[in-house]
């Protein structure tokens, strides 16, 4: 009797782990779900072959300029010269798509639509309050075709590279030499467009902009 309630013991155990572990499971699917799109980083290099030389007049911003690196980014203290390149790659694409804005005035919008996380980081719906409409962003899965259509349909695409291997950065594309990525850099002092390779070897995620 006593080794039947022991096994009876020991089976009820081993279900109720069982059963957590699907919760679990449950729980980081639901997360993921949650999170947006995901997937592994993707060559700089790579995708159609296309020639794009532009996606249209798209004025370049840095995000050190005295005009606004000092202001702080959300409650974070950090200050745009020094992470102000996610705001700058925004300005310089609503301004691309008819919604002109410098990068101080939508770090200062930003702001005042609670569009920055405790950490500094840009809340990427908020793009669409400051800009009253008008331009918002999706966030896509990471893939060479969406990169490409949006180029050929006229609208530039901020994309996250690795400037270390510890220190993310955004940049924005607007141009495609065969397979290579044409790119405008927040801390790029010569402003001009740059092959998205010299930067780094792989993307990690894109976000692109959507009018209305």
């Amino acid at each position: 009797m006593r080794d039947d309630r022991k096994l009876v013991r020991r089976r009820s155990l081993y279900l109720l782990t069982a059963l957590a572990l699907l919760v679990l499971a449950a729980g980081g699917v639901l997360v993921l779900a949650q999170g947006g799109a995901g997937g592994e980083p993707i060559s700089s290099v790579g995708g159609e072959y296309l020639t794009v030389s532009g996606v249209g007049p798209v004025p370049y911003y840095l995000q050190n300029d005295p005009a606004w690196a000092a202001e702080t980014i959300g409650g974070s203290g950090e200050t745009m010269a020094a992470a102000g390149c996610t705001v700058t790659c925004i300005a310089m694409g609503v301004s691309a798509l008819g919604h002109p804005m410098d990068p101080g005035e939508v770090c200062t919008y930003l702001k005042r639509v609670d569009g920055f996380t405790g950490s500094g980081q840009v809340i990427w719906s908020a793009v669409g309050k400051i800009t009253a409409g008008q331009v918002r962003i999706e966030l896509p899965s990471l893939s060479y075709d969406v990169i490409d259509r949006e180029l050929s349909e006229g609208r530039p695409v901020i994309a996250k590279i690795m400037l270390t291997e510890t220190l993310p950065h955004w940049v924005l594309i607007v141009g495609k030499e065969g397979r290579e990525y044409l790119a405008m850099d927040p801390l790029n002092q010569g402003r001009s467009l740059v092959r998205l390779s010299e930067r780094s070897a792989t993307i990690h995620a894109v976000r692109v902009f959507r009018r209305g």
